[in-house]
């Protein structure tokens, strides 16, 4: 769907983030047009793609690239109106200065563009510099029409689609031109998520739903064929001349450095073309032998091979040649002049001391005068060459190789060839790297190039990867290949492979590595919200059989899965993944790192780490939102076959609704006993709050009683002494039935509505207060302070009676009436969840049962959550 030359000159995976998001708030009939409005939008990142294949072609010499890029040259890269404004625009390329050149452009690889700019500069060096000029404006104007896409990434980096969405809707987009404008008011924008009802969501498809796929495939088809037409346009609908990236607020927008960048690139352009004009010197009319010869030489001392080594050459007439020849001997760069003393050069024999870097080759000599105006030639090309280099643009200019000092040998004769040197090794590859990174059942091809020897091993040195037949040693020629595979690997493996070639005067190794590799694909198999308790199945899409309730604290579990199957990281089946979540646009945070797993049948749900947990605050759970999930891994995994390090994702959209409940009014009481003083004011409050952890109301309506102390003399760990208490703080809070009869002999206090919560200072359970005739009745309760005591007695006061009497922890059995639930309230702990720690419910010495029941572990089961959340309507 979008392939180009280079990985990074445009970042389209923040363009399709964009669209697809901004896909959930346009209504199916409205996606004709914000096509038609991104078309245009992208019509400037479709050019520079165009230009850059044309570059990349026209460098492979291809033919009909290099004539479309020169009509290009001539005529302008499509806009009729680059020709009136030349000068000006070139002189704005002259002036402008800045050291960071690519300062806000996100959505361009900095790297990426420079090289195609110098590539095009370079090309266009052949037309003049009026065609230089032209082209950088040209690249000049469609960069300052990429900032316009370039701030829409930004704001929806920012804050989402629904950030993208306000600034569209209020013409707040920096640097819009007012044809923009009026293109972009035709958008039809719903709200959030309005028609994701109607949408068949897969998570591959980033949101989009299956039958729209053609729709998106369109949309991104331009950038895929720069050099296509746009297909849609009708000049009657909307068709701007001149380009609407011409519009002088986007020109202003160019980062300044990005011109200066490109006039350093014009600079350097010129400077190579010269250098390389200045071509190296020819033979003069008087070289008598040519410019490299060996007819003098009869024979050379076989003995010596190495360096430091006294080499003897012999042969006739020698001395004639002292003031016009130089003796060149062969070397790991080519043959080279060296220099001898006189007294070692007489006419039968020339004495020299063998080079550190010699090597195998013919002996012999060139022409003195040649080999020095040469070596000046060269000189003045490495001088130029250090002027190129002092330009910041210098390390992306093309064309400016480098020269060599005069290497010519001498013919070879087989009576002047010299023996010496190490073996050299001038490339090991696999798969044209030193390093590659492969899939697991990939094959792999070693390749060398090595002289100076007549034969090389290959050896595998690591414990792993394929050996060769029959053996982990294969010996080859001096230029070889071999071909490898396949590799198989449980996980991630390094595999070596080591070539030695030995020369005349020692051996030389080199190594190269294939790393075997996989990464995962992440797949979004479910997201779970809960506040406390939640059933959950199949894992597919979001799933609330447990009611939510609004303004009240919720979980999201997201359930993550890949597709490494047996394949091992670290040692384990499991990969990290971190994420984020966001609920209308409001992003949050994770809890945890969590385990991604091969399938839905290995997520423990009852294991806190199997899902990647956020807490949904409070303040932002409330009637129906977009809840989008993108998930990635912790880690970063190398990619074949450069090993760039990479973080796969993957995103989910769904929805979910709060609905609204009222709130317990409740008030706590700081009960204090002979030898244990009152809990803190916090402490109780915290208590009274996390008792909500159970129970299906927000904790929004908590407050000290307004009798906020009692002291009791009597032993609250006794059940006479709860019922003591508890009648002496309903006495403070409820009017009884001889108050009302006989006002005169005590006050009746005032009705307050509110449940009164004793929180008593010593363990021993609570009691509620039972239904009585004329009297409000289950208003008061004292408890120890604990959260599931407190939410246990507040369940008697919302009529909730004890459940199965046949489970205790250590005592007797609940007395009174009994409701019965499904299983005798048993719970499975995996639909169990303590939003307060952000954890799975930790259940240790025997099942879980509901809060009412007088069982060990104890939490809130569905069906008690659904009785109060009914009960609380």
């Amino acid at each position: 769907m979008f392939d180009t030359p280079s990985r990074h000159l445009v970042d389209v995976d923040a363009i399709r983030l964009v669209v697809t998001d901004l896909a959930a708030f346009t209504p199916r009939e409205g996606r004709g047009q914000l096509q038609r409005v991104f078309t245009v939008l992208l019509e400037p990142l479709r050019r520079l793609l165009a230009i850059e294949r044309l570059v990349a072609a026209a460098e492979d010499c291809d033919d009909r690239a290099r004539r479309q890029l020169t009509r290009y040259l001539i005529t302008g890269f499509g806009d009729d109106s680059r020709r009136d404004r030349e000068t000006e625009k070139r002189s704005r390329v002259k002036d402008r200065r800045s050291s960071d050149a690519m300062a806000g452009l996100t959505l361009l690889g900095d790297r990426e563009l420079t090289e195609m700019t110098s590539a095009l500069a370079s090309f266009s060096l052949e037309f003049g510099e009026d065609a230089v000029a032209g082209a950088m404006d040209s690249v000049l104007s469609l960069i300052g029409g990429s900032r316009v896409i370039e701030a829409i990434v930004a704001a929806h980096r920012l804050g989402g689609a629904e950030v993208v969405v306000q600034q569209l809707r209020g013409g707040e987009m920096p640097g819009m031109p007012g044809e923009l404008q009026d293109l972009i008011g035709g958008l039809n924008f719903g709200t959030g998520g309005r028609d994701l009802s109607e949408f068949d969501f897969e998570l591959p498809d980033f949101g989009i739903p299956h039958d729209d796929r053609d729709w998106l495939d369109d949309f991104f088809d331009p950038l895929g064929n720069p050099f296509g037409d746009v297909g849609w346009r009708d000049p009657d609908e909307w068709e701007p001349t001149p380009p609407w990236w011409i519009y002088p607020r986007l020109q202003e927008d160019i980062p300044p450095g990005l011109a200066s960048l490109i006039a350093c690139i014009m600079t350097v352009a010129k400077l190579v073309t010269a250098r390389a004009a200045i071509a190296p010197p020819t033979l003069g009319p008087n070289a008598r032998y040519g410019m490299v010869w060996a007819d003098q030489i009869t024979s050379i001392d076989p003995t010596a091979h190495c360096p430091e080594d006294l080499l003897s050459i012999y042969g006739t007439g020698l001395a004639a040649l002292r003031d016009t020849a130089v003796l060149v001997l062969p070397t790991a760069s080519g043959c080279r002049a060296v220099s001898v003393q006189t007294r070692n050069w007489t006419d039968t024999r020339i004495r020299v001391t063998l080079p550190t870097d010699v090597v195998s080759g013919p002996v012999g000599f060139a022409d003195k005068a040649y080999v020095a105006a040469y070596n000046a030639w060269h000189e003045d090309q490495e001088r130029r060459l250090e002027e190129i280099r002092s330009y910041r643009c210098a390390a992306f200019a093309a064309g400016a190789t480098v020269s060599t000092p005069f290497s010519v040998c001498a013919p070879n004769l087989g009576r002047n060839y010299l023996t010496a040197g190490t073996a050299i090794i001038d490339s090991f590859r696999v798969d044209g790297r030193a390093r590659v990174v492969v899939t697991p059942g990939s094959s792999v091809t070693l390749t060398w190039s090595a002289r100076n020897c007549s034969a090389v091993e290959v050896t595998r040195v690591s414990a792993v990867g394929p050996a060769f037949p029959g053996s982990v040693t294969a010996v080859g020629s001096p230029i070889g290949s071999i071909t490898l595979g396949p590799f198989g690997a449980s996980g991630p493996q390094d595999a070596s492979y080591s070539l030695r070639a030995a020369g005349p005067c020692g051996a030389v190794a080199a190594t190269v590595v294939v790393a075997v590799r996989k990464t995962p694909r992440l797949s979004v198999a479910g997201v779970e919200l809960t506040q406390g308790i939640q059933a959950f199945g199949p894992l597919s899409a979001p799933n609330t059989a447990s009611p939510l309730v609004a303004n009240k604290d919720t979980i999201a579990r997201v359930y993550v899965t890949h597709d490494l199957d047996s394949y091992l990281v670290d040692g384990t089946h499991a990969v990290s993944v971190s994420g984020r979540l966001r609920v209308n646009g409001v992003a949050v945070a994770p809890l945890n790192v969590a385990q991604a797993l091969p399938s839905v049948g290995w997520i423990n749900r009852g294991t806190t780490d199997h899902t990647l947990n956020f807490r949904i605050p409070a303040g932002i759970a409330n009637g129906t939102a977009v809840i989008g999930v993108t998930v990635w891994t912790a880690a970063e995994f190398e990619q074949p076959p450069d090993g760039e390090l990479l973080r796969p994702s993957r995103t989910s959209t769904s929805s979910a609704t709060w609905t609204t409940r009222r709130a317990l009014r409740l008030r706590y009481v700081r009960v204090s006993a002979p030898g244990a003083p009152a809990l803190s004011d916090a402490a109780c409050r915290d208590i009274v709050v996390r008792a909500h952890d159970l129970l299906p109301a927000p904790p929004t309506d908590i407050a000290p009683a307004r009798m906020p102390t009692w002291h009791t003399s009597y032993d609250p760990t006794t059940s006479d002494g709860k019922q003591t208490v508890l009648d002496h703080l309903d006495d403070q809070h409820d009017c009884t039935l001889s108050e009302a009869i006989f006002p005169w002999e005590d006050d009746c206090p005032p009705g307050d509505g509110a449940i009164w919560v004793g929180i008593l200072p010593v363990s021993g359970g609570g009691l509620a207060q039972s239904h009585r005739v004329f009297a409000p009745g289950r208003n008061t309760l004292v408890a120890q302070a604990d959260r599931i005591t407190v939410a246990h007695e507040i369940g008697h006061t919302q009529k909730l009676n004890h459940v199965n009497p046949g489970v205790s922890c250590g005592a007797g059995g609940p007395d009174g009436d009994y409701d019965s639930l499904p299983a005798g309230g048993m719970i499975s702990a995996a639909d169990a969840f303590d939003t307060n720690a952000g954890a799975s419910l930790a259940v240790s010495g025997g099942p879980l049962y509901d809060m009412m029941t007088y069982a060990c572990n104890r939490w809130i089961s569905r069906s008690n959550w659904q009785r109060l959340f009914d009960k609380l309507s």
